[in-house]
């Protein structure tokens, strides 16, 4: 399994609850910066710290999510990116209150999520879980 590189941002602290952090794999890292250019690629990771604010804080409401499986896809294209339809795909591990990034994909194909891209975030997912014993 791919090393993790665990840091982010925290999200706001409530009254007795401890802040979400977000954290990357550094291959779903080394998997952005292949397609995308460098201010696209700081353009993405701003989105992605706004994940700090997991399940309903304010930075996530113009964040186009969707949930796969056991997993979620944060999608985004156009402006910055051109015409590169990007996904980043990010797990939650509850008992850690992490936001784990697993990867990103440049969309190419219409339709759904390739299968083959849903197994490889999934395997993923499943090998984080076991490590923080979730």
């Amino acid at each position: 399994m791919p090393e993790c590189m665990a840091k982010a941002e925290r999200g706001s602290p409530a009254a007795s609850v401890r802040p979400i952090t977000v954290a990357y794999l550094r291959l779903a890292a080394e998997e952005a910066r292949g397609f995308l250019s460098k201010v696209q690629y700081a353009t993405l990771v701003d989105d992605v710290k706004r994940l700090s604010d997991w399940p309903n804080g304010p930075g996530l409401k113009t964040l186009d999510i969707v949930l796969i499986d056991d997993f979620f896809e944060l999608r985004d294209k156009g402006g910055i990116y051109g015409k590169i339809n990007v996904r980043v795909y990010f797990g939650i591990l509850k008992k850690k209150r992490l936001v784990f990034i697993l990867g990103a994909y440049k969309k190419e194909p219409e339709g759904q999520t390739p299968r083959y891209i849903v197994l490889k975030m999934k395997n993923r997912l499943r090998l984080l879980k076991a490590k923080f014993n979730e």
